[in-house]
């Protein structure tokens, strides 16, 4: 009906690009690899790259980074040299073997070589975004993939977030939104078409969409429907 009120993601919440290391070869290992290196679990967080999110799917990371921050007061903060060096000492060994490679990337035009966090990424994102539950989908699509993930990180560009913050909008239904054909044909108005037919679903796209507020019996109803599709695949 004409009633509707309708708010765009950037007024609820915010579409999210992930991290970027500045240096894949090095911060970046499947699964097998940081096995066969022995580095220290706790110091690495999983990462959804393009491929790992699907429509209504968990997505299972196949991949992990070396994560040196923690939270502090909802801040995500780098942890100091020392504690790297004596919590993680086998994955502070291992990147001490490439400290020259990691003191050439770039950052804003300067080199690492003017920074003291050498082994920082290059945009390092949000933890407590990370950690909770959101809207994750891949940076390029054919058709809409939006799903919910809990515990991971993201890669810059080839995967974006929707997180939620004004709690009349439940995340389900908002997912069950986003995945509607609406909100596709939307988006294939808006965002630029690239080769093979895919949509290039950057932020600024994301957080232009917009969502109904509908009365809480009715969200409900797209609920249960968007769980029971989780639930099923």
């Amino acid at each position: 009906s004409s009633d509707l009120n309708f708010s765009k993601i950037s007024d609820i919440g915010c579409a999210r690009t992930g991290l970027i290391t500045g240096l894949d070869d090095v911060f970046l290992f499947s699964k097998n690899k940081f096995h066969e290196l022995e580095l220290e679990k706790d110091i690495l967080l999983p990462v959804l790259t393009g491929t790992d999110p699907d429509r209504y799917e968990i997505p299972i990371p196949n991949n992990f980074v070396i994560y040196p921050y923690e939270l502090k007061n909802e801040n995500t903060e780098i942890i100091s040299e020392d504690i790297f060096q004596n919590k993680f000492p086998k994955t502070y060994d291992y990147i001490l073997t490439k400290k020259d490679k990691l003191l050439k990337r770039k950052d804003s035009r300067k080199t690492f070589e003017s920074k003291k966090n050498w082994f920082g990424l290059t945009r390092f994102g949000k933890l407590n975004i990370f950690k909770n539950l959101k809207i994750v989908t891949p940076g390029e699509v054919k058709q809409n993939k939006f799903t919910i993930d809990k515990d991971s990180g993201f890669l810059n560009a080839r995967v974006f977030c929707v997180n939620i913050t004004d709690s009349q909008y439940n995340l389900y239904y908002v997912l069950g939104m986003l995945n509607s054909k609406v909100v596709q044909f939307y988006l294939h108005k808006t965002a630029p078409l690239k080769q093979g037919g895919y949509y290039s679903y950057a932020t600024k796209f994301l957080n232009n969409v917009p969502i109904p507020l509908l009365n809480d019996d009715s969200q409900k109803q797209v609920i249960e429907r968007v769980q029971e599709i989780i639930s099923l695949k």
